[in-house]
């Protein structure tokens, strides 16, 4: 016959009790709370780099349109038509300059060399516009990428909420974008969903691989200091 065993089972169930605290949303100083936090920071840094590199045609957003373009480049100090208009008028008065020089006898002098340069500059200026150089999708006042930086501050249409098992990111919020009457949120979801004249360009996706296991990680040091507390 043996003597009862008896385990002090108290550290077990206040692991287990804290664990649950954690996942509810209870308790700052939790580290399971503290670990959501973490992963809030996380996902928002993986968002930032994705949408970086989407922006600037690096994944599967679909260019921008022409028009669009055109718009950016009419708020960058003249319309692509002002432009042409000016490197035409330019590469006229260059060619002018450059028949008259070369009835002279003068087609190889500087004022020669001058006037062809003014011409190839000028035709270089015609070809390029419309381009995307410079121009960035989704980008244009710059809302919807601040949105996704890392550290959580309540800018316009930021949200970060705790919620039960974990939380609660993305964009939302009452913040209107200054050129409408929609939120910076309701435009966040217009691009996510697209419609009939709005391709999709989504924004918030599941974090890939290396986040997750960064995330992963962040739970599993907030275990064991659990663990430790216990």
């Amino acid at each position: 016959m043996s003597d009862p065993v008896r385990v002090n089972l108290a550290p077990l169930l206040r692991y287990r009790d804290r664990i649950a605290q954690g996942l509810a949303g209870g308790g700052d100083g939790n580290p399971i709370r503290r670990a959501f936090r973490q992963w809030a920071h996380i996902y928002r840094a993986f968002l930032q780099r994705r949408f970086n590199r989407f922006s600037r045609g690096g994944g599967d957003w679909k260019p921008l349109a022409k028009s669009t373009i055109l718009g950016r480049r009419a708020s960058r100090g003249g319309t692509r038509r002002q432009k042409i208009t000016r490197a035409r008028k330019t590469e006229a008065r260059a060619a002018s300059r450059l028949d008259k020089l070369t009835a002279k006898g003068q087609g190889g002098s500087e004022k020669a060399d001058r006037a062809r340069g003014q011409i190839a500059r000028a035709a270089k200026t015609i070809r390029e516009q419309p381009t995307m150089a410079g121009i960035s999708i989704l980008r244009d006042k710059g809302l919807l990428f601040n949105v996704t930086a890392p550290d959580f501050t309540g800018a316009p249409g930021q949200l970060q909420e705790d919620i039960p098992f974990g939380m609660r990111v993305g964009f939302g919020g009452p913040a209107r974008h200054p050129d409408g009457t929609a939120t910076i949120a309701d435009i966040a979801g217009f691009h996510q969903k697209g419609g009939p004249h709005l391709p999709i360009r989504k924004i918030i996706v599941p974090p890939d691989d290396p986040t997750q296991r960064k995330m992963a990680s962040v739970m599993d040091t907030a275990l064991q200091t659990l663990a430790g507390e216990a």
